[in-house]
């Protein structure tokens, strides 16, 4: 699994950033602020726990499915979509916080890059904003790691 600073990323994107929804529980079990204080570094790109073809990237069909996982309402669906911690869950409350952040969030399956082995990059239009989601492929199956707002 990818790192704790990772997935407090993509879960104070999804909660607070996109659509100023209410803090999520982060890694440390403290309230994430609605939006990210940093933009996420080089350094905290993720890096994959499996191998992939150079220039691969998830299908498109995956990233919609990952966006309709994560905006579900349903805690194990929204755990089969975002790296998490190992040991870290999410809660019925946490899974309702997401559908209404997510709402009308659409993901431009088009924009699907490939950055590196095992990692890709998709972008997602939120209304007045527009981010920039990294994927990453966990234990062979394609997640939502981290955003970045773009410019």
């Amino acid at each position: 699994m990818i790192g704790c600073m990772e997935s407090t990323a993509i879960l104070g994107w999804v909660c607070g950033v996109v659509l100023s929804a209410s803090a999520l529980v982060g890694c440390s079990g403290e309230e994430l602020p609605p939006t990210p204080s940093v933009a996420p570094a080089a350094s905290m790109v993720p890096t994959a726990t499996a191998s992939v073809g150079a220039g691969e990237g998830p299908a498109p069909e995956r990233v919609k499915e990952l966006i309709e996982d994560a905006a579900s309402g349903d805690p194990g669906r929204v755990e089969a979509a975002v790296a998490l911690p190992d040991g870290r869950s999410i809660t019925p409350e946490q899974a309702a916080r997401l559908r209404e952040a997510l709402n009308g969030v659409d993901v431009d399956t088009s924009s699907i890059r490939p950055l590196e082995n095992g990692v890709a990059v998709v972008q997602a239009d939120a209304g007045e904003h527009n981010w920039l989601v990294y994927l990453v492929l966990d234990q062979d199956q394609w997640r939502i790691s981290l955003t970045e707002e773009m410019p």
